[in-house]
């Protein structure tokens, strides 16, 4: 911890739990004056150590909870909600892209898996669909073109003429 005075004056802190590690001496080394507090310690004198004063006695610093706030997510959109399992990929998926899904995008997302729903797709195929093609977000017209290609090339190879005009067919 750098602390300074109203005048610029610089002083380190560090605060080690029951000897001063190498460490802290590196990091105040750079600054005119240091403090290392010391947890807990043998001693129960100060002490100046390699100009660094050392504060041993034993301090206790009160126990800080740190307080992580998950936001839940709404997932009542989805008119066919997703697996857990499913829905854990996707959310690792985002976070891999360093694309975490906050709500407006959720909301995005479920409309067009709900119009996905309507075409015949389930939910889990649709997301599953988005982690394979590592697609950030999804548009029903996406996949439907990729049907439609799909389509075209089955209906072009099967409505072909088996001798088309040109080729002999040899039998051998």
């Amino acid at each position: 911890m750098l602390v300074s005075d109203k005048h610029g004056n610089q002083c380190g802190i560090e605060i080690d739990a029951s000897s001063p590690r190498e460490k802290s001496f590196a990091k105040l080394a750079c600054l005119k004056s240091g403090i290392i507090l010391l947890r807990k310690s043998s001693t129960a004198e100060d002490y100046l150590q390699d100009g660094v004063l050392v504060v041993a006695g034993g301090i206790s610093l009160p126990k800080t909870k740190i307080i992580t706030k998950k936001s839940e997510l709404n997932l009542s959109l989805f008119e066919q909600k997703p697996s857990e399992s499913v829905w854990d990929d996707y959310l690792q998926h985002r976070k891999n892209k360093k694309a975490p899904l906050t709500q407006t995008a959720l909301n995005r997302l479920a409309t067009a898996v709900n119009e996905a729903n309507e075409l015949g797709y389930s939910t889990d195929n649709v997301l599953a669909e988005c982690m394979l093609r590592n697609w950030q977000g999804f548009e029903v017209s996406w996949i439907e073109q990729k049907k439609y290609q799909r389509n075209s090339l089955i209906n072009e190879i099967t409505t072909r003429p088996s001798n088309p005009e040109g080729f002999v067919v040899i039998n051998g």
